[in-house]
Order: C-alpha cells, then structure tokens, then sequence
C-alpha cells in the first residue's frame, strides 16, 4: 500500500526543515550569530551546526558524508558528528559529558561492516580509546595500545589485515633527556589488544631541543609528536614526526628508518625537484601515501607554523620516486584567503575519482571549517565555515586557543540503521519528526487512527508495521528534508464529518520513516492527537523492543536480549564450575599416585564394581544371611528345605513376593509357559 502512496508524494501543501546552511552570511562571519551558531530541533534534544557557505559548487555533492568532531569552549554538545552532503545533521552523539573530548571521526571496513570509528578521551592528557560503532551505532569495540597504554588522538586506522593502528601515551624518561612524550604507535588486534608491532622514535631518532630537569611525568617534554601514521601494502610504515618536521618510513620488520624527508638537509635523504618546495614543510600532519602500492605519491597537511609573518597552512600533493630518491611538489592548495597558521590538527584527503581534494584547516586563530579544490588546478569549488572568521578573545585574531576547533574532516559514504524509532512533535495542525542516525530515509509518511482508547492505540504500537498498516488510514506523505522535517497535516484528509463541521477525523497520528525503494524502515509511537491544543506533545523514539528488533530482520548487530544474556551468564558460571571441579579431581588424582595411595584405592574400586556387576547377574538379588553349618540355629531360625533367605535390591514389585527356596526362583520363572502377570510370574 505504501509503494503505492509514494506517487504522491510531491502535494501541493507546505514542508518545512531545520535551516539550510548560511549563503555568504556577513552577520556569520562577524560573531553576530554567536561563537558557534547552531540549530535546535522540535522533535529531539540534540544540537547541529549551522553551516555558512562562502563558496558552492555542485561537483562537491557527491552523496559523501562528512565527518567531523567540534570542541572548544563554545561548543554546547562535543562529540562524533555525521553531516549529510548538503551539510544537515544526520547523526551525533555527546560523549563531552565527563569533560572529554572527540577526535578523529572516520569510517573503515571490517570483517565485512562499516564502523564509525573515533577517539575519545582527555585532549590535556591526550589519553582515551578509540570507538567502533557499527551502522546501528551500538559500540561493538574499544581500542587501546599493547601492554595497556592508552590510545593518543592523532591517529587511528584498521589495516585491510584487520589490525588496528593507533598513536598512544607512553611517557618516559630518557636519562641524557629528561622526561618525554615518546613518538610510539602500535599495531594491535582490534578484539584482543595483541600487539602485532611496536615502534618508538627515541629508538631510532634523535630528540629535538636541549636538555630540561625541570620535566616530569605530569609535564614531559615532546621532542618527536608522532602526528600520523600510514601502512603501505609492503608492510612498511609513512611517520610523520611534527617535531623533527620530517617524514620517515619505517621497515615493518625491524624498526629501523628505510629513509627521511624534509627535516632540513642533515637529515632530509630526497633531492627536491622543486627548488625546496616540496620539502619545507613544517609542523605537518595527516600524511599519508595516496596509493599504498605503489608509495609514489604523498598527502600532507603543512601546518605551517614556522613563527614567520607570511606563514599560511596549506595542503600538499608530492610525487615521490624510492628508488632515484627525488621528490616533486604536484600540487598546492590554499584556502581563498591565506589566513592565519594551523596550531594543531588539519587534515587532506583526495577523493580522486571526484577529482576533488577535501582540506581542513584544523585548529587554529583562523575559522574552522574545510574546502573542497578541483585536484588539478587547485582552484577552490566549495568553502565553508563552521564557525565565525574569528572566534578567539584576541582583538586582533593572534594567534591564540579558539572556541571553536576542529581536527579532521572527512568525507565517506556511510549508511546508519539506528535500533530507535523517529523522534515526533506534534503541535496543533503540524507534525514535526526526525531520527538521529537514519541516513536512508527519504519519505515520511503520516498514518491516522480513530482509536476509542489509549489502551487499543498500545495494542497497534505493539503490532508489526505491516499489520497496523491495515488498522490505520494515509494521511499525508513528504520528502524528507534536513535533519528535521515539519509536516503540515492536510485539513481535508483528517477531517469527518465535512470540513464545516470542524472536527478531524483522527484522534491518533504515528509517522513512518520510508526509503528510496518504499520500504518501511521504522515508525514513531501511536499518539494522541489534539489539533486544536496550543500545546506541543513530544514523543521520544527510544529503544525498540526486542520483538521489534526481530521483526526488523534479525541483524547481525541486534543486541542480545537481557534474559538471555542472564542464562549466558549462568552458563558460564557452568562451565566455570565445572571446570574447577574437574581440576580438584585431577590434583587429588595426581596426589594419590605420587603418594602410591592409588593402588589399595584402585583395588577397592575393581572389586566394588565386580561384585555390583556380579549382583545385577543374580537378576538384582545378594545373600544377606545363610546356612553355612558354622553355627547353630534355634528351631524357630531354621529353614524346612535348608532355605536361604534373600533381599530384594531396588524392585518393589518383587519385595512382596518374600523369600524362596533354593531352586524355586529358576523353576518358576523358566517353567512358566503361560503370558499372563500372575503373581506366580516374574517379569
């Protein structure tokens, strides 16, 4: 019924969404919207940025998400956020509850899944976990260095092996040093932890700077700050060292630095076909190889901060050749107006086959925000800004801590499925609905029913989607637009007896999220509805059920139910048992055989089990007292035909029967032809 609906979607009534991005906007730009101008929603309690486009083209569209994590002191809700090609929210989630920070949001493929991969942790530290979230953003994996160092922010990535590698805090002191923030980074498993490789630059490298006593633990020195790291498919490793302004590749092997570019000429091993400007990088980050094959081409982000007065952040694109040891800057791209110095962060991604590249300019006195270059010509197609031009203290923008910053921004294609329903507001005649994760809905579709009671209206939120299609009507049907989309509800369709009258025909409404190809991906709530109250309803998604979570297919990423996860749990302790009790009788079986305890204990059990075996043989029967002319028997104890007296061992049935003479029982059993249960019968 739904497909079908889908035709009509495009009615002639009003929809209305959360704010497109800004166009050009002075007011912007100068702070008169606020440090971080943001967009509230009617439906859900979560903030998304207001965008300001100074620059558009429709080559940057490309279906892409972009990813990205704001934080700073203006920034109300810090965390992982997912904007959609037009720049709207799609998704985020607060992780700044606890005063920590996230980084370095990015998407990678996983034993055959998508996960959204991000740091979270302190940023003064530097000391948190990397997070994979699968596509219904439940958190299947935390991340962390070997031998339990915790993870550092700069870089994270999984390998198509399945390994993970990651920068992490690993403080120490370096005796003719002082004590220093170590280069290292690890290659672990993603589920264990395992290291599969550990590198450290103070065993390779020489620290940069002088000597201080006056470092400690709390206050160590960072003579190297490893700002990136890439795996090429020879297992070798691309370093970027922002300290030493210098990048080394590292055999995968052993450890040791295959060859170093930039750094100055002490130390830089590349002739510069550029007259030096592929290799006066400095402060640089995000570098990687473009193809991790061939290895002859690299991106970096050149922050740039050299203390010069011209200085400007840039993005490079080197040609390299390893084995004549040259290099060639290809390209450079600059912002449309050289501005301020990248302090931190900053990011460059080439998305080749949109001849594109994708520049962040970190955090810095600048705007935070990104621009999108044609890859050949540099020219910038898209600018925008995610915060104001200046968003520092300082009246004349120095160079200073902002409120607003941002490190990497990034562009993937990601699908989300979250295990919620839509979030809804109703508010007289309008419906307002949106879903924090849903990346795939294109329709939402509003359904009535004219319900009697709330207690029915639960009944049908209980149903499956496709039978309480049948118990509800079609109301309207919109595009979805923006995070957020306002629905006007369609007088005409919602009212009986005619319009004059003034009274809607539904009294409950629910809104189903539908895709491209007209599936049902979720529904909010049943609710009341009163068109006529100034009041506006707010119907959380929430959690769906687990019967819902089984209607919805069965994922792989369904959560298991919590009764189960009891029995599980007392499984576990099962085998956990068990196992111990196993362990106990195999220590006191060793014990006895090496105290030779075991022999008279192995003869007693033989003949235990002998004589149980013999005794079955006598048909379940064991002589408890006889006649064996050893004693004399008084005239009452003595048996007519030298009888022996038996107990029955375990059938009642027979117990009654008393006791027999010697011979009767085989007689009697033997001898008796007839079928019938006689008493004189035993079977």
């Amino acid at each position: 019924m739904l497909r079908g609906l889908l035709v009509l979607l495009f009615v002639s009534i009003g929809v209305y969404a959360d704010h497109a991005p800004y166009d050009r906007s002075p007011a912007f730009e100068n702070g008169t919207l606020g440090p971080w101008p943001t967009e509230a929603y009617r439906s859900a309690p979560v903030i998304g940025p207001a965008l300001n486009q100074l620059q558009y083209d429709p080559r940057c569209r490309d279906g892409r998400s972009i990813l990205l994590a704001p934080r700073g002191s203006s920034v109300r809700s810090p965390g992982p956020m997912i904007l959609d090609q037009d720049g709207h929210l799609a998704w985020t989630r607060n992780y700044g509850l606890t005063g920590k920070n996230t980084y370095n949001v990015n998407v990678y493929p996983f034993r055959d899944q998508a996960y959204l991969t991000f740091w979270v942790g302190d940023d003064r530290s530097g000391k948190g976990e990397y997070y994979l979230l699968n596509s219904s953003y439940l958190e299947e994996y935390r991340v962390r260095g070997a031998n339990n160092l915790t993870a550092d922010r700069n870089e994270f990535q999984i390998t198509p092996d399945g390994t993970a590698i990651l920068t992490v805090v690993d403080i120490h002191e370096l005796p003719e040093f002082g004590w220093i923030r170590d280069g290292t980074f690890h290659e672990v498993e993603v589920a264990t932890g395992s290291p599969r490789f550990q590198w450290r630059a103070s065993e390779h490298v020489e620290p940069v700077g002088p000597r201080n006593d006056q470092t400690s633990t709390e206050s160590p020195l960072d003579p190297f700050h490893v700002s990136s790291v890439d795996k090429d498919t020879k297992g070798n490793y691309l370093v970027s060292l922002q300290s030493a302004n210098s990048l080394v590749y590292v055999d995968g092997r052993t450890g040791k630095i295959i060859w170093t570019l930039g750094g100055g000429q002490d130390v830089n091993d590349f002739e510069d076909l550029s007259e030096g400007a592929a290799t006066s990088f400095f402060a640089q980050s995000h570098a990687h190889f473009v193809d991790t094959s061939s290895g002859s081409s690299i991106a970096l982000f050149d922050n740039h901060v050299d203390g010069s007065a011209s200085s400007s952040s840039r993005a490079l694109y080197l040609d390299i050749d390893q084995e004549k040891m040259t290099v060639r800057l290809r390209k450079e791209y600059h912002p449309s107006k050289p501005g301020p110095v990248t302090l931190s962060g900053g990011s460059v991604q080439l998305l080749e086959e949109y001849d594109r590249v994708l520049v962040s300019y970190g955090a810095g006195a600048g705007p935070a925000g990104w621009t999108e270059h044609d890859v050949s010509t540099g020219e910038v197609l898209c600018n925008v800004h995610f915060a104001p031009a200046f968003t520092s203290s300082g009246a004349d923008a120095s160079i200073e801590a902002p409120s607003i910053a941002l490190d990497r921004v990034l562009r993937h294609h990601w699908t989300g499925y979250p295990l919620t329903r839509p979030d809804l507001a109703l508010s007289g005649p309008e419906a307002t609905v949106s879903w924090n994760g849903a990346t795939e809905v294109t329709t939402w579709v509003v359904q009535g029913w004219n319900a009697n009671n709330e207690t029915t209206a639960r009944a049908v939120n209980g149903a499956t989607l496709d039978a309480g299609d049948k118990e509800l009507g079609f109301v309207t049907a919109v595009p979805k637009t923006g995070f957020e989309t306002i629905i006007p509800i369609p007088f005409s369709n919602t009212t009986y007896p005619p319009p004059e009258e003034q009274l809607y025909r539904f009294r409950y409404l629910r809104v189903l999220g539908i895709n491209a190809t007209g599936h049902t991906l979720g529904s909010t709530k049943l609710v009341h509805w009163d068109p006529q109250s100034p009041e506006t309803t707010l119907t959380p998604g929430g959690e769906l059920t687990y019967a819902e979570l089984a209607e919805k297919g069965g994922r792989d990423q369904i959560p298991t139910d919590p009764s189960s996860s009891s029995m599980k749990a007392l499984e576990r302790f099962a085998f956990f048992a068990l196992g111990f009790l196993t362990a106990c009788i195999s220590v006191i079986f060793i014990w006895l055989l090496l105290t030779r305890r075991f022999v008279p204990l192995l003869a007693f059990a033989i003949s235990f089990c002998v004589e149980r075996i013999y005794n079955r043989a006598c048909g379940g029967w064991a002589v408890v007292d006889g006649y064996n002319d050893d004693e004399d028997l008084t005239d009452e104890e003595s048996p007519a035909d030298d009888a022996t007296q038996f107990e029955l061992l375990g059938n009642p049935r027979l117990a009654s029967l008393g006791s027999f003479r010697p011979g009767e029982f085989g007689r009697d059993y033997y001898d008796n032809d007839d079928d019938s249960d006689s008493d004189d019968d035993i079977v």
